[in-house]
């Protein structure tokens, strides 16, 4: 059960991680008008980058895969034709705030609460893996 703090939590903010697995599913139309639908109205979107001894390097976006997620969250965000939310591009957004996201001149930092924010999202993330 989620709590009523945590909805209004989720309301505002939604992060994925995208795999070469999910990628499909997370940049779809429908997935974007559900988060709509749950008053999500701003989503991060990381690129899994598999690190350490057990990491499963099949599970990181191909080179094709991440140009069409380049393309396809610039086309969610647009002011013509796109969707009602902010989508960002933590690896492809640097480009706006002068370098890396995480330690550019212009930065949002990721902090454990925004981290901690994916628990919330146990519902949505069943449907889509």
């Amino acid at each position: 059960m989620i709590s009523a703090a945590a909805k209004v939590y989720l309301t505002r903010f939604f992060m994925q991680w995208i795999t070469s697995k999910n990628m499909d599913a997370v940049t779809s139309d429908e997935f974007f008008d559900l988060l709509i639908e749950h008053g999500s109205r701003f989503a991060w979107y990381f690129h899994l980058m598999p690190v350490g001894m057990k990491a499963s390097p099949e599970l990181m976006p191909t080179r094709e895969q991440r140009e069409y997620i380049y393309h396809r969250i610039r086309e969610v965000r647009g002011f013509t034709g796109g969707k009602e939310i902010f989508v960002m591009d933590f690896q492809n957004d640097g480009e706006y705030v002068g370098g890396c996201i995480a330690g550019g001149r212009n930065y949002c930092p990721s902090t454990r609460r925004v981290m901690l924010s994916r628990v919330y999202l146990f519902t949505i993330q069943s449907k889509y893996p």
